[in-house]
């Protein structure tokens, strides 16, 4: 069902999760000094007092008038933090002296600003750990510590909403996929859809800063951060090569594999503590440019070399992909100028929605292959089954004939089967009591040989029955019984009349050369019993 890719992906992603759940719930984030309360608005005031390469520092004098649980909050990215108040250290944010970690990510830092603190000099101290970002100067708010605090879980909660949107879309997908991707006649594309989905819901997710706000983990929540961008990147490829396959994959499968690879070694990598943030930002960020990169060039050589309906695919795949590279630019570099605190703002919504026109575009192949399945079955009916009786025809009885192997014909034995009086019934009651005359014997036959093997109606008043393990012994009881059903019936156009002449013969290697030989000999009795069944008739008219 699944290529090896696939499975080992899939054992990535669950193990992913399951840190990024166990982050949740049990750390601590005690590696990092911190003090957090909340937030709102502070833009007039502030100078830059010293700035270098790795660090800048920016100071403002406080309002002279502080209510009660005022503070300050703003947003740094791959910054280490100072508070000083007259020089005097009032928060600090840092990596600990005995820890490994070289940087932490984007966080929001909130510190209290008592009444006694009005009108006193207050000087931020950013150390840079990403080149990057270190001529940003953050955009600082003030205000009431708990109403901000809401206003800011309440901004982030939008964008968390679009998140657990895009989380279920994907558990949907991936749910259609695994239980009813038969019967809607699925392929691993879809599948792809909904881990692509998945994937992102996490990145952005994490991105929201909603769970580091409340539960802290900054450090792992980060490294989590940087795992799911890389985690997007091999079903975008899986699905790229799945759309559009080609003779030679080679090329698909080495940047596949190669992303797999990737991903395994930042794994492994963080759980033994050899690469730290700052690796996992550049690295991430590196291969999510190759791969936009990829798949944009791989897409725009198959404009030139596919033709017809693939070509028209091809160039909305285009267009779609360049819509969400150009929206992830634009938040990238939005967030790298300090415009916008979310990596991905607009470009999980765009997304979104390519993901919901795929798996609808999806859907709609499925339905035409349903449809077409269904015309298919229908046209097989047609060619293999008798419209009176729902039994195969002849050309259904010829193909069985053909699929039965020399070495199994000892078990089979051939019954052949004809309606006694079929022309007296259409001339003189109509074809209507001619076809229920039809439709009834052929029902008794299903019902006395169905068991043992399969009836076919071979046309007009002919029917055949391909028997297997069947005794010539039990075959005279069953139509004995097949006999004395006709008799029970009863009706203004029956009489009496009703008769079904058969013969049974079974394979006998000594005799037959083959199953038709067989068919001629039970042809042969049939045709007695017809005889002697007209003359045993006929004498009785006479008497």
């Amino acid at each position: 069902m699944f290529e090896k890719p696939m499975k080992l992906y899939g054992l990535l992603l669950v193990i992913v999760f399951v840190i990024f759940v166990g982050v949740i719930v049990g750390g601590d984030g005690s590696s990092l000094k911190k003090d957090q309360n909340s937030i709102e608005a502070y833009k007039d005031g502030w100078k830059v007092i010293s700035y270098d390469s790795n660090c800048l520092t920016i100071s403002n004098v406080l309002p002279e008038d502080l209510p009660d649980g005022t503070g300050i909050a703003f947003v740094t990215k791959f910054q280490f933090v100072t508070v000083k108040l007259d020089d005097n250290l009032i928060y600090e944010f840092n990596v600990r002296s005995d820890s490994k970690r070289e940087t932490v990510g984007k966080m929001w830092h909130f510190v209290d600003l008592p009444k006694d603190y009005a009108g006193k000099a207050i000087e931020i101290e950013l150390l840079n750990s990403v080149g990057m970002f270190s001529k940003q100067i953050p955009s600082i708010q003030i205000g009431n510590m708990d109403d901000l605090m809401r206003e800011v879980i309440k901004n982030g909660l939008a964008s968390l909403g679009v998140c657990v949107s895009l989380m279920l879309f994907g558990i949907t997908i991936c749910l259609v996929w695994f239980f009813q991707r038969e019967k809607l006649v699925l392929d691993e594309r879809f599948l792809c859809i909904g881990i692509i989905g998945i994937s992102l819901s996490a990145w952005a997710a994490v991105d929201s800063q909603i769970f580091q706000i409340l539960w802290g983990n900054q450090y792992e929540l980060t490294i989590i951060n940087s795992l799911m961008i890389l985690m997007c990147l091999f079903p975008v490829i899986y699905l790229l090569r799945q759309s559009f396959p080609m003779e030679d994959t080679r090329i698909t499968d080495g940047v596949m594999y190669s992303y797999l690879i990737m991903t395994c070694l930042a794994l492994i990598g963080n759980l033994l503590g050899v690469l730290n943030i700052r690796n996992m930002f550049g690295f991430a960020i590196g291969s999510l440019v190759l791969c936009s990169a990829f798949v944009l060039g791989f897409l725009f050589f198959q404009v030139f070399m596919a033709k017809g309906t693939r070509r028209v695919r091809i160039i909305k795949s285009l267009v779609g992909c360049t819509a969400v590279v150009l929206t992830m630019v634009f938040d990238m570099i939005c967030y790298v100028t300090n415009q916008s605190v979310s990596f991905i703002k607009y470009t999980k919504i765009v997304v979104f929605i390519y993901l919901v026109i795929l798996a609808l575009d999806g859907f709609r192949n499925s339905m035409n292959l349903l449809k077409t399945a269904k015309e298919s079955e229908k046209m097989h009916s047609i060619a293999y089954q008798d419209a009176l009786t729902c039994l195969g025809n002849r050309t259904a009885f010829l193909e069985k004939m053909g699929n039965i192997k020399a070495v199994d014909y000892g078990g089979y034995g051939i019954a052949m089967f004809d309606l006694n009086n079929l022309k007296h019934f259409n001339d003189v009651y109509g074809h209507s009591a001619g076809d229920y005359y039809i439709i009834i014997s052929s029902e008794i036959i299903q019902d006395m040989f169905g068991a043992k093997g399969t009836i076919y109606r071979m046309g007009g008043d002919e029917f055949c029955a391909i028997l297997k393990d069947c005794e010539k012994d039990e075959f005279i009881r069953n139509a004995a019984r097949m006999k004395e059903r006709l008799e029970q019936l009863k009706g203004p156009y029956i009489n009496g009349e009703m008769e079904i002449a058969a013969g049974y013969e079974r394979f006998d290697s000594e005799i037959d050369i083959d199953l038709n030989a067989t068919v001629n000999r039970a042809d042969a009795l049939m045709y007695q019993n017809k005889m002697a069944m007209k003359q045993k008739a006929g004498a009785e008219k006479n008497t």
